[in-house]
């Protein structure tokens, strides 16, 4: 095991400002295809917005049967990871 003897480097400023600029990309870049995802799913073809078709989802049994099989695996492959991580 490796003691922490002081305060640790965080890098200079442009290296802070890199850092950031990257997560801000990656963010836009992940967050995009949500945003578009939910414009197009709400919007009906004369401009109006609806909800209505994110409501039927429950009515289609296959397919809260797949979100919940995703969901499930996601929650399984962050505990993986997570526990993997810890171990070293």
């Amino acid at each position: 095991m490796v003691a922490v003897t002081g305060p640790r480097h965080r890098g200079s400023w442009g290296t802070r400002v890199w850092r950031w600029t990257v997560l801000a990309l990656i963010g836009g870049y992940l967050l995009l295809p949500l945003i578009a995802m939910a414009d197009f799913s709400t919007r009906l073809p004369d401009g109006a917005r609806t909800v209505e078709p994110w409501q039927t989802i429950t009515t289609y049994p296959d397919l809260v049967s797949g979100i919940i099989t995703s969901l499930e695996l996601a929650v399984l492959s962050v505990s993986a990871s997570s526990c993997s991580s810890s171990r070293r």
